[in-house]
């Protein structure tokens, strides 16, 4: 399993526009793609998370467009091929060595592989102990 320090891009979605999918498009036509999407709530509404190797990039498209965004420093592993029980042996080496996890989650890219982004406590440690386990 391979792990990399990344930025993500945190964006707020206002209950104005058409969501998700509005942003997905908007990138889709200046041709960029993001690695990893998920989306979550908070007492303000929707936040879509992406991780991208354009962030700069995206992130101008996005606030030229009017969306608020922030960004994050996170751990991307992966891709991978999904393998239940692989991320909670993952999280309890971390906690041993002492890597806390803010939040976590799985995007797919395909059918068959994803990618796991981890907020930590320690991203530099947690990149070794990946590749010390791998």
């Amino acid at each position: 399993m391979t792990a990399r320090r990344e930025v993500e891009i945190r964006v707020r979605l206002p209950r104005t526009t058409g969501g998700p999918a509005a942003v997905l498009a908007l990138l889709a036509d200046h041709q960029l793609a993001p690695l990893t999407r998920s989306c979550c709530a908070d007492c303000e509404g929707l936040v879509l998370m992406l991780t991208t190797s354009q962030t700069e990039e995206v992130q101008q498209v996005l606030e030229a467009a009017g969306y608020r965004c922030q960004t994050h420093p996170v751990v991307l592993l992966g891709p991978m091929t999904y393998r239940p029980g692989v991320t909670a042996r993952l999280f309890a080496e971390l906690g041993q060595q002492g890597v806390g996890i803010r939040y976590s989650y799985l995007s797919s890219i395909a059918s068959d592989r994803c990618f796991l982004i981890v907020e930590t406590t320690d991203d530099e440690r947690a990149v070794e102990v990946v590749a010390a386990a791998a």
